[in-house]
């Protein structure tokens, strides 16, 4: 399996090219190819593009936020195998100008079969079913279920393989040979996959509408329709694109607003662990798990940070604890007392009754889930007493969940 990043919006144009090399693996026989998004990332245009400039020769991205959002893809290809014989890579003689001074070999290698052996970089076009050397646009290395490698020309296969059309599987071994390249052409330098998407880390663009609203106070879209003063979302879009000398210096951020902008940002991506979010609130959550805005988010985005001091009033919400890898607590049925920080305390409703879950974290990053332990707050230092109901894993996070807890 190989792992690739690319931008989240040529994804949908990967998957429709991989879709139709599988109609061509399922002709075949073969196994298709597998493509899987584990998850994304964003990366900062100043970190892609170190050395751009514009025509006065400044930097491009020195003092830009803008982003994109990479998807990490793990796709996976099968070496096709016959009868005890799997194919590991197509061997590429290259030669100078002269078409007749052998540089080396391009090896191209299945995805997931790396380690080929190094002499196969000076190979010469050798065939070990025919034993002969001679001209060859490319020759294909197999290995048996013993281990042992072979190097065999394109017209020897049929022979050696003794497969009615071995040629064609040779061809798919090529194909997947050049997943790596395929991929890489949907890579953010690549030409393919739709328009480009500007994209603004998310707790960079709270920051910027925190100073904004701390100098000019808080003006929906809507409110700015009516009104004809200028939303606070645009404002603080006009701030985090203009360049350094071009942004106001009323509305430059300072400390507090970093803080607002960060804590937002967090309880924004905090959302999705709550049940009882109406239609708003799913929306910020969403906003909140990608991390970034684009100017269609802009909007709802901005109106976060109202949203959040609704819910814990004018003060900041406590910081969190991050917890660390966390590992399972105790064994099933198991009575523990633990020393605990509270992490998250979220209140649910549904068919089966209502209550609070509060999600804890020990000294030492292990985390722990308990139902309807009421009085404690976000931030608390407590100690609880507590029986292991369930060992679960939430997001690749391992955790606890508890019952019967009670304060001590």
């Amino acid at each position: 399996m190989a792992t690739f990043e690319i931008p989240d919006y040529n994804v949908p144009k990967l998957e429709e090219k991989i879709a139709k090399l599988n109609k061509k693996a399922a002709q075949l026989g073969v196994d298709p190819i597998t493509i899987h998004v584990s998850g994304f990332k964003n990366v900062l245009l100043r970190d892609l593009y170190p050395d751009a400039i514009d025509q006065n020769n400044h930097s491009l991205y020195e003092n830009s936020s803008e982003c994109i959002r990479f998807a990490i893809v793990q796709v996976d290809g099968q070496a096709p195998k016959i009868n005890g014989w799997q194919f590991l890579a197509t061997i590429q003689p290259q030669f100078e100008e002269d078409g007749t001074t052998f540089v080396g070999n391009v090896l191209r290698t299945v995805p997931g079969m790396e380690g080929i052996p190094e002499k196969y970089r000076q190979a010469t076009n050798w065939c070990d079913h025919c034993e002969t050397n001679r001209v060859r646009n490319e020759t294909y290395l197999v290995m048996s279920d013993a281990g042992e490698t072979k190097q065999v020309g394109r017209t020897c296969l049929r022979d050696f393989l003794g497969h009615a059309n071995p040629e064609k599987i040779a061809a798919w071994t090529t194909t997947l040979s050049d997943l790596c390249d395929l991929i890489g052409s949907y890579g953010h330098r690549g030409p393919m996959g739709g328009p480009y998407i500007q994209r603004y880390p998310l707790a960079d663009f709270l920051t910027q509408c925190a100073a904004v609203i701390r100098v000019s106070g808080w003006v929906s879209r809507k409110f700015a329709r009516i009104s004809g003063k200028d939303a606070t979302a645009a404002v603080a879009m006009e701030q985090l694109v203009a360049t350094a000398n071009a942004r106001l210096e009323q509305y430059i951020p300072i400390e507090e607003d970093e803080k607002l902008g960060k804590q937002t940002a967090d309880w924004m991506e905090a959302l999705e662990l709550r049940s009882d979010n109406n239609d708003y609130l799913k929306n910020l959550s969403m906003v909140g798990q990608t991390g970034c805005v684009e100017y269609r988010t802009t909007g709802i985005a901005a109106s976060g940070i109202s949203a959040m001091k609704r819910e814990f009033g004018e003060s900041l919400i406590p910081e969190r604890v991050k917890p660390a890898a966390a590992n399972y607590l105790g064994s099933l049925k198991q009575r523990m007392i633990l020393d605990v920080t509270v992490n998250a305390v979220r209140s649910y409703s549904n068919d089966w009754g209502s209550g609070v879950v509060v999600k804890m974290v020990t000294g030492t990053g292990d985390v722990c889930t308990a139902f309807g332990l009421n009085g404690v707050v976000e931030g608390q230092s407590i100690k609880i007493k507590g029986t292991v109901k369930a060992h679960n894993e939430y997001k690749g996070q391992k955790e606890t969940v508890l019952n019967r807890v009670v304060l001590l």
